[in-house]
């Protein structure tokens, strides 16, 4: 078994892929989740992922197994407010 993880900055298609089949599989669970993506701005998210989990508080990387997309990552530094 070969595993290889990646930085996906460049690898759009292969992001765009799997956050659409995790979305498919949240909303087939519970039809209410993609209200609440509309809410959180998931499309806009999508087109810039660079935005959220770019450098140098986040990171965003790909998996593959076996030369196949096997998964992803989005990695980014928790907000922090003073309460």
């Amino acid at each position: 078994m070969d595993i290889k993880i990646i930085p996906a900055y460049h690898h759009s298609q292969e992001i765009r892929e799997l956050f659409s089949e995790y979305t498919e599989m949240l909303i087939s669970g519970d039809p209410a989740f993609k209200e609440y993506l509309e809410i959180q701005n998931y499309d806009a998210e999508l087109e810039h992922l660079e935005d959220k989990y770019g450098m140098p508080a986040g990171r965003l990387y790909l998996a593959y197994c076996d030369g196949k997309t096997a998964g992803c990552i989005g990695l980014k530094k928790p907000m922090i407010t003073n309460g």
